[in-house]
């Protein structure tokens, strides 16, 4: 049991580091816009958006979740991407830049489940 858990452990440090250097060096950035026809691209965008939130490099979530809105409108990660960089703008203190974010979400992407959400926030803020 310990060999298997031990086995894990090394495995997701590894990736973590791996995807950490990948991403670092552009590697990633690289690698994906030489295909942005896959269908996971946009989710992959995503993703590393979220890991950028988890530790609190804004810029780079902000590039990650707009890179998808922009690049990959259509997908089906393009509307929680547009509510993350507003939860990033609203999460920076930056009321007018949360507010616009928000009403993007609302105007693109009305079917939304993040809208309820949005339509709050923008009170909260504007309130």
């Amino acid at each position: 049991m310990f060999k298997k858990i031990l086995i894990l452990g090394v495995l997701v440090v590894g990736s973590y580091y791996g995807l950490k250097y990948l991403n670092s060096s552009g590697k990633l950035t690289e690698y994906l816009d030489a295909r942005p026809e896959w269908e996971w691209v946009s989710g992959f965008h995503y993703y590393i958006g979220q890991g950028h939130v988890v530790f609190s490099n804004w810029d780079g979530a902000k590039y990650r979740f707009s890179k998808v809105v922009s690049q990959y409108p259509e997908s089906n990660w393009a509307a929680r991407a547009q509510f993350s960089l507003a939860k990033v703008y609203d999460d920076l203190e930056d009321k007018r830049g949360a507010i616009e974010q928000y009403q993007k979400l609302i105007e693109k992407y009305p079917n939304s489940v993040d809208c309820n959400e949005a339509e709050k926030r923008i009170s909260l803020l504007k309130g």
